[in-house]
């Protein structure tokens, strides 16, 4: 089946009849997800308990040199 086909098959007054509902649930969702967030983030790299790094590009940096080292 083509992606043109599969757009034929979509019932578009059905989506369009639906999407200020989904507009709204998708505000509401960002605006819980926005108000649970914590307002600061650990600024730097330091180890957390067990030697565990809570900053997450430095987790991710980790993961990588570990990765290249195994390549």
């Amino acid at each position: 089946m083509s992606w043109i086909t599969a757009l034929k098959v979509v019932p578009w007054s059905d989506v369009v009849a639906a999407a200020p509902m989904i507009a709204r649930g998708a505000q509401q969702l960002w605006t819980k997800v926005r108000s649970s967030t914590p307002a600061t983030a650990p600024a730097s790299a330091e180890a957390g308990p067990g030697g565990a790094v809570q900053d997450p590009l430095a987790r991710i940096e980790q993961r990588l040199l570990a990765l290249e080292a195994r390549v």
